[in-house]
C-alpha cells in the first residue's frame, strides 16, 4: 500500500516536509479509508472510493508541504494510472498528475480538509483525464469518531461531473463493543457500456448516470485483548437504492451482509484517538 521516506525540516514557527513515495499517497483526499478512524470497523470500501481516496495507492508520488498549525498547505506530482491486479509489485510510470491540498486543524479532534487534482488516464476501463476535488471534515471525541466528505469526478470520456456524498461514524463502548455506521449516495456512470434507454416518463430517455445509496450499519465484538493488540468478530449489513430502471439487472431488494474477523495492533485507544 505504500513504500515512501519523508523528511521534515522546521522553519520558523513551522515546518516544510517533502515526501516521496515510490507507492504512496498524493495530496488529495481526506485519510484513505483503510487508515481513517472513522472507518476502522469497516472492512469493506465505500461507494465513494473513486471520488474521494482512491489515489491512496499511487505510484512515484513527490508531495512538498508545509505546516504552520493549525493550517497544512500540500502540493504532489504523481503517476496517475491506477494500479492493477497484482499490487505486490511497483508498476512506476511517468509523472503526468498533480495534486494539491489545504488542511485546517484547529484543534487535535477536528481535521477538516478541501482538495483538488488532475489525473492523467487513471481508470483502468475507461480513457481521458479526471479532474477530482474533494472536501471533509473528520471529528474525535474520546472513543466516537465521524468522518462527512463530499467529492466530485470531472470525467473527459462523458464529458460530466460525477459526485459522492459519505457520512460515516465509529463509537467504542464498555471497552469491547464497537458500533459503527455509514451512509452514501453517488452518481455511477460506469455500471454499463452504454445508456440505458427508459421509456417512463415519456419521451424515451437514454439514461447513463445513476444515483446509488448505500446504508450501513454493523457491530464488532472484541473477542480477544491483549496488551499487544485486540482480535475481533464482527458482521454489518447494508441496504441499497437505486432507481426502478435497475431492478432488472440488481434485483428489487439488494443487499449485502459482511461477517469479518479483525485484527488491531497496539491498544484499541490509540485506534479511536
Amino acid at each position: 500500500m505504500e513504500l515512501a521516506a519523508e523528511y521534515l525540516r522546521p522553519i520558523g514557527r513551522g515546518n516544510v516536509y517533502i515526501y516521496v513515495a515510490p507507492a504512496g499517497d498524493p495530496a488529495f483526499g481526506p485519510v484513505a479509508f483503510p487508515h481513517r478512524t472513522s472507518a476502522a470497523e469497516l472492512p469493506q470500501a465505500p461507494l465513494t472510493h473513486h471520488e474521494l481516496d482512491s489515489t491512496h495507492i499511487s505510484y512515484n508520488v513527490v508531495t512538498a508541504g508545509a505546516v504552520f498549525d493549525p493550517l497544512t498547505m500540500e502540493a504532489s506530482a504523481f503517476h496517475g494510472h491506477e494500479p492493477d491486479e497484482r499490487r505486490w509489485n511497483l508498476e512506476g510510470g511517468k509523472i503526468d498528475s498533480w495534486a494539491s491540498r489545504l488542511r485546517l486543524q484547529p484543534t487535535v479532534n477536528l481535521d477538516l480538509q478541501v482538495s483538488t487534482a488532475h489525473l492523467t488516464h487513471p481508470e483502468f476501463v475507461e480513457p481521458g483525464y479526471q479532474n477530482r476535488t474533494s472536501a471533509s471534515v473528520s471529528y474525535t471525541i474520546g472513543r466516537w469518531s465521524s468522518t462527512a466528505a463530499w467529492g466530485r469526478v470531472y470525467k473527459e470520456v462523458h464529458d460530466r461531473n460525477v459526485n459522492g456524498y459519505l457520512a460515516e461514524s465509529v463509537v467504542n463502548v464498555f471497552a469491547r463493543h464497537y458500533l459503527t455506521a455509514r451512509a452514501e449516495v453517488v452518481d455511477k456512470d460506469e455500471l454499463f457500456p452504454h445508456p440505458i434507454l427508459t421509456v417512463v416518463p415519456r419521451p424515451p430517455q437514454a439514461i447513463r448516470v445513476f444515483r446509488v445509496k448505500a446504508y450501513t450499519i454493523g457491530y464488532t465484538l472484541d473477542v480477544a485483548r491483549t496488551a499487544y493488540g485486540q482480535i475481533g468478530l464482527g458482521a454489518n449489513a447494508t441496504p441499497y437504492q437505486y432507481p426502478a430502471l435497475l431492478n432488472g439487472f440488481y434485483g428489487e431488494h439488494p443487499h449485502t451482509v459482511v461477517v469479518y474477523l479483525r485484527g488491531q495492533l497496539g491498544s484499541a485507544m490509540h485506534h479511536l484517538g
